[in-house]
């Protein structure tokens, strides 16, 4: 059985985006165009600029996971989702409902997160994204499954008062393999949206609700690697961020560059690869950090 995983020091990723002059903000006030996320991408703009600090408690999908127009190849046009915003003034997306995606390798109701991106070459900056693991099986923060997504300067986290820890088929970003149209777990869809290219930079993963207390070990906690029947009392993830592939003869390639990954339960970055066929899927890390890793 052939199975090919790497990971590399570095590489650069050519990003193609192209959109058209549809330009719209958001801000809850109601000083924008739209009061809500959702409704700014339903309205079809391929930009849409958040001007506000505020938390945005709403589940959002940028295309569609089954394709346009009965093509499940067409997972919609691009978007750019950005905000005027920087650093804790970044407005917060939070799950509002549990949600759950399929992809090649989970096929069933487990695989759950808030943001999910379909459309190739989207780019996502400028954002605290936030995973909620007390909502459903325990939501993850991103599901992307689309090629040459481009995400920059946002912070994924433990939505704040959360108590329960996150699954492991569920980490802060999943990077998924479309499924094919048996339904069947490993039935790769020829051609399908598999997160070639896409490149997550100068982003910060919190694996721990931010305001969890201690943070590390004592004789009286197991901090951020315990979980909330540990006496610890605060949400967690188990991952950063994921791959579960079946190599069908396509190289993918995922980078992550510039990035810093703290506090984190289980384990830090995890591509697999299930198939037998040839083909690599390779996550490139380039300066970047990890931290406090379970």
């Amino acid at each position: 059985m052939k199975k090919i995983i790497s990971i590399v020091a570095a590489l650069w990723v050519p990003l193609v985006c192209s959109w058209g002059a549809a330009s719209v903000t958001v801000n809850q006030t109601g000083t924008g165009n739209f009061t809500t996320i959702q409704a700014a991408i339903d309205s079809g703009a391929s930009l849409i600029t958040i001007t506000d600090s505020s938390n945005y408690v709403e589940n959002l999908e940028i295309g569609s996971p089954a394709g346009l127009g009965g093509d499940p190849l067409n997972g919609g046009p691009p978007v750019v989702l950005t905000s005027n915003q920087s650093g804790t003034n970044r407005p917060v997306i939070t799950p509002s409902a549990s949600k759950s995606y399929v992809d090649v390798r989970q096929t069933g109701t487990s695989r759950q997160a808030g943001f999910g991106v379909f459309a190739n070459n989207s780019i996502i900056s400028n954002l605290v994204i936030e995973a909620y693991p007390d909502l459903g099986v325990g939501m993850g923060a991103m599901f992307v499954m689309a090629t040459n997504v481009h995400i920059e300067n946002c912070l994924f986290r433990i939505a704040t008062g959360t108590a329960k820890t996150l699954p492991s088929q569920n980490p802060l970003l999943f990077f998924a393999e479309q499924l094919g149209t048996s339904g069947a777990q490993g039935d790769v869809l020829p051609n399908g949206r598999d997160c070639n290219g896409c490149l997550a930079r100068n982003c910060e993963f919190l694996g721990v609700e931010p305001n969890a207390n201690p943070l590390e070990s004592t004789p009286d906690s197991l901090g951020y690697l315990g979980e909330v029947g540990s006496a610890t009392g605060t949400g967690q993830g188990s991952g950063y961020v994921r791959m579960d592939h079946y190599s069908d003869g396509r190289d993918v390639f995922v980078t992550l560059e510039g990035c810093w990954f703290h506090y984190d339960r289980d384990y830090g970055i995890f591509p697999s690869n299930f198939g037998s066929g040839p083909g690599s899927i390779n996550v490139v890390v380039k300066k970047s950090r990890l931290d406090a890793n379970g």
